[in-house]
């Protein structure tokens, strides 16, 4: 089959559908190859099937890149967050509500299926195509076209999107061929890692607490200086410990190999030390039990060799000191994370000094286009990463008229 003056794109995930969007709205021939069945899996799965489609605000520090954050803020100008949500709610015709605690936006309906039927929709109407069950298996480019290899079929194009996401949820069809197909057209690859993932430890004490969630203060450092702090939930699973708190703070861990340090109180030493003085007659137990779970007290008190009804005006200075270390600096044991199979999303992947930052198109091989997850940039948990992909897969759809 032959897509001549046609632009193809590899993977109908969210990038892949907005670039195609995008693409097919500058007036071009317009074919998606998805490996799966149907098209937008990682955008059912999304928000618990509700889809935390973006953010309701954001800046530059809630992305990470091995480049600099100028050029995240540079790609994130071409398409403010303001107008994403505007081209949901009235192009794509997908209301949007914001969940107040969490400054999230779900659509109305809250559910994923909406989203992925819009933006099909959307591509469709302008005479796209999604040919399903297209494992690509190779891409060539000769005589100035891509010849792509689907089994037995042969697919050409004039310019070539790569959307095909990183490596995370491989059941989804993110399998990371794109990152080998990038390869073959001369790109390299930072080294790849699970991020936004559930870490585990083997520390029992803290096993134990499974089901238990609380918000905390988190702080990821290396050799004792710190990386990066945060603010959110943090909850004890059977194999360690997941929640906002620790997804948000995974790159760091599994790319870096840096500490956790929680504070499971949220309040200072220093306030810690004065209250002490302020309340000598309160049980460690109750002054704890006040602010965290009765579970995690019992837990921390443990930790810290102290018995839940010593008093803690009565408690030696370093048994006083050892106990607020406990409770406010905690370093977690960590032996590993859950891995690729159920992290949200990739790090690593294709450098962005490889691509063109005005238009998204490889610096390596004329025609070719990267968006979303396999370039190198990720987000925190809460919508931001759709959100790059939506805007990255605009700007390389647009780009290829």
């Amino acid at each position: 089959m032959s897509e001549h003056d046609a632009t193809v794109i590899i993977g109908a995930g969210a990038a892949g559908l907005m670039s195609a969007i995008w693409a097919a709205r500058t007036g071009q021939k317009v074919v998606v190859l998805e490996t799966k069945a149907q098209a937008g899996k990682k955008i059912l799965i999304s928000g618990g099937g509700r889809c935390n489609l973006l953010p309701s605000a954001l800046n530059e520090n809630d992305y990470y890149s091995n480049s600099s954050g100028n050029v995240i803020k540079r790609l994130f100008r071409t398409w403010p967050l303001e107008q994403v949500q505007m081209f949901f709610e009235y192009e794509a015709d997908v209301p949007l509500e914001l969940e107040g605690e969490t400054g999230k936006l779900f659509p109305v309906a809250q559910k994923s299926i909406v989203v992925r039927d819009a933006l099909q929709q959307e591509l469709i109407n302008l005479g796209g195509e999604i040919k399903f069950n297209h494992q690509v298996t190779d891409v060539k480019k000769m005589n100035g076209e891509f010849v792509i290899a689907c089994g037995n079929e042969v697919v050409t194009a004039t310019k070539l999107i790569l959307a095909t996401g990183g490596k995370s949820v491989p059941q989804t069809g993110s399998d990371g061929f794109g990152y080998e197909i990038a390869r073959r057209l001369g790109h390299s690859n930072l080294p790849n890692y699970p991020a936004l993932v559930p870490l585990a430890t083997n520390e029992t004490l803290l096993t134990n607490l499974s089901g238990v969630s609380l918000r905390v203060e988190w702080r990821a450092e290396k050799d004792g200086k710190p990386l990066e702090v945060g603010n959110n939930d943090l909850l004890f699973t059977h194999h360690g410990f997941s929640g906002p708190a620790i997804l948000d703070a995974s790159h760091w861990v599994a790319r870096d190999k840096a500490d956790l340090i929680i504070n499971f109180t949220q309040v200072s030493a220093e306030e810690w030390r004065q209250r002490f003085i302020d309340e000598p007659a309160k049980t460690t137990q109750s002054v704890l039990s006040d602010i965290v779970p009765a579970r995690l007290a019992t837990a921390l008190l443990k930790k810290a060799g102290v018995k839940h009804d010593d008093r803690v005006g009565n408690l030696p200075a370093e048994k006083r000191k050892g106990f607020i270390e406990v409770i406010c600096n905690y370093k977690l044991a960590i032996t590993g994370n859950r891995g690729l199979e159920v992290a949200e999303v990739t790090g690593g992947g294709i450098p962005l000094d490889e691509v063109n930052i005005s238009t998204l198109e490889s610096k390596k091989t004329e025609g070719l286009y990267l968006c979303g997850e396999i370039l190198d940039v990720i987000g925190r948990i809460g919508g931001y990463n759709f959100y790059w992909a939506f805007v990255s897969g605009r700007l390389a759809g647009e780009s290829t008229k």
